[in-house]
């Protein structure tokens, strides 16, 4: 993970934590906390290229949703929009802009069960004095198969070469 993946990181959680946002570390920054390290990246819309992203699952609840706008203005972001936007459960998919990389916060995932058994399984640690919740092995395997892109068949591959940590 770069310094600069690291700090967004740090600081995203840290305004999460302090805005009581339930979600999960998903995505490329999870493989990487499940031993396999590589840049996560997203597709900008409209245009078929790739951006560093950090992904998040949410629960996907109006209370967690109101909590994530609340923790995106003390990060400085323009929430206007998305405080007037009405809130759906299955679409409310939120792509953050920062310099050189996205926050992606999905609402929801292919391929596992509810978001509550998914944290309930998920791996608790500590990251800069930050608690981040990162979905387990198993999960995220099961996710990347439902998914099914070249680059979830390549973390597929290389995620089955890592030994499970000894908290899955």
């Amino acid at each position: 993970m770069t310094n600069e993946v690291r700090t967004a990181l740090q600081t995203t959680c840290a305004a999460f934590a302090k805005y009581e946002v339930d979600c999960l570390i998903i995505g490329g920054i999870a493989v990487g906390f499940h031993g396999y390290n590589r840049v996560s990246h997203g597709f900008v819309p409209g245009s078929g290229d790739l951006e560093n992203d950090i992904d998040f699952w949410y629960r996907p609840s109006i209370e967690n949703y109101l909590n994530i706008i609340k923790a995106l203005d003390e990060l400085g972001i323009d929430t206007r929009e998305l405080s007037e936007r009405v809130f759906d459960p299955k679409t409310s998919f939120l792509r953050i802009p920062f310099i050189g990389f996205n926050v992606e916060l999905l609402p929801q995932m292919v391929g596992v069960d509810s978001f509550t058994n998914c944290k309930g399984r998920a791996l608790k640690l500590t990251l800069d004095g930050n608690t981040l919740f990162v979905i387990n092995r198993y999960d995220l395997l099961r996710n990347k198969e439902a998914i099914g892109r070249e680059i979830d068949k390549r973390d597929i591959e290389e995620l089955k070469k890592q030994k499970p940590s000894s908290e899955e």
